[in-house]
């Protein structure tokens, strides 16, 4: 049992599997043949043909197809295209083309700027960044502010690794340890994470206008970066506060 070699097949875009890929059938019997797909890249077309080869007999032919919507939310990082920042770090084109938006438009010194909410134009911004637009093209900047934040909350997994025991130890308001969660990660979720640290720096340096210094950025960003499992109300509420505490200590360490 082989997938045909169409351009997509096989390669980094799609992975076709099947198993088994041969055995014995005795005539009357029946046998399961599991083919699992996976699409690596968005706004993928392909077209291939499953062919099951009957030694001595028929050959079967499968076809299928796959089409998938281009996205650039709620994919994993590496898979996007990605643009450089600083110091050599490197991050989806999304983020940057959401950065630009607020540096021209004075977002960074506009009062609330990550605090105050969307309307209702996120969800067109958020389609038109999904199907590839160059251009954001929004009447306020707290539209761009709060999908810098959704990116960070629709990515496959947490950004940070880290449980709510994790949390419950860390000593949160020392930089040097805080900043070591940084040397354990992979080098794309900690190119993200620092992105984020430099853009939240920056937003600090116009809180005399923006109202929006480490510890009030931190309470609105660091709720996007972990999605915490525990049930424990008292452990969640301690765990929260850490994360938020985390977060405005590596904003100052960064700064």
């Amino acid at each position: 049992v082989t997938p045909s070699s169409s351009d997509a097949v096989g390669t980094d875009l799609l992975r076709v599997e099947v198993s088994p890929t041969s055995g014995e059938v005795r005539k009357g019997q029946s046998v399961k043949i599991s083919v699992d797909m996976t699409v690596m890249k968005s706004g993928l077309r392909a077209r291939d043909v499953l062919v099951v080869e009957v030694q001595g007999g028929a050959r079967y032919f499968i076809c299928f197809s796959v089409d998938t919507v281009t996205s650039v939310f709620g994919v994993t990082p590496h898979l996007l295209d990605m643009e450089g920042w600083r110091d050599g770090i490197r991050v989806p084109r999304v983020l940057m083309q959401l950065y630009n938006f607020l540096a021209e438009n004075n977002g960074f010194a506009t009062e609330g700027i990550f605090r105050i909410g969307p309307d209702s134009e996120l969800a067109r911004v958020k389609e038109q960044l999904n199907s590839g637009s160059p251009q954001i093209m929004c009447s306020t900047v707290f539209i761009a502010a709060n999908l810098i934040k959704v990116f960070f909350r629709e990515l496959p997994g947490n950004l940070l690794s880290l449980s709510e025991h994790d949390l419950e130890r860390m000593d949160v308001n020392d930089e040097e340890k805080v900043s070591q969660v940084l040397e354990r990660m992979e080098i794309v979720p900690q190119n993200l994470l620092l992105w984020l640290l430099d853009v939240c720096v920056e937003a600090c340096g116009h809180s005399d206008t923006s109202k929006m210094d480490a510890n009030n950025l931190a309470i609105v960003i660091s709720p996007n970066l972990v999605n915490f499992t525990a049930t424990n109300p008292m452990l969640l509420m301690m765990a929260s506060r850490n994360l938020t505490q985390m977060m405005a200590t590596l904003i100052r360490w960064r700064a």
